[in-house]
């Protein structure tokens, strides 16, 4: 077996683990002040196991306890870029951003991905250029494929 093929089994190994341990969790959530932050924790454990419908639940007890916490929707908006759910992502995204500007460059790199994938190319573009210029153009960053890379250019080059 090889180096990465160990790799993958000992992730799957530490998904399994932590997801094991929900319960746990779960019972340190219920006597703990910062409950909270607990939810979170169990929401980011479901998400590692790429249980999205689960993560969402938890993030949304914690956004519901503590409402104008800065990271909560961020983390529900991944999850639900994850599961296709663009819509609410972006939602949770602005939130996010607007509360609480710490993960710019990750979170417009989201709404970019978003904007473009549903149409919205000169927002795409503006979102995209923005991370590109913080990340000094380096295109490995970025959550948009080549092609779709290729289709902001070209739109660039067109519209000037």
């Amino acid at each position: 077996m090889n180096t990465s093929e160990n790799k993958s089994e000992q992730d799957d190994f530490e998904i399994f683990f932590d997801v094991g341990q929900i319960e746990e969790q779960i019972a340190l959530a219920n006597e703990n002040d910062s409950t909270c932050y607990s939810y979170v924790k169990l929401g980011k454990l479901y998400a590692k196991a790429q249980r999205y419908d689960e993560a969402i639940e938890y993030y949304n007890q914690a956004i519901q306890m503590n409402p104008t916490e800065k990271g909560f929707h961020y983390y529900r908006g991944v999850a639900y870029f994850q599961m296709g759910e663009s819509m609410k992502a972006m939602e949770d995204f602005m939130i996010a951003l607007e509360r609480d500007p710490w993960n710019k460059w990750d979170i417009l790199n989201f709404t970019g991905t978003i904007k473009l994938r549903n149409g919205d190319i000169p927002g795409a573009l503006n979102d995209i250029e923005q991370v590109l210029h913080r990340n000094k153009g380096l295109l490995n960053d970025l959550r948009i494929s080549m092609d779709e890379y290729d289709i902001l250019m070209n739109y660039k080059r067109l519209n000037g």
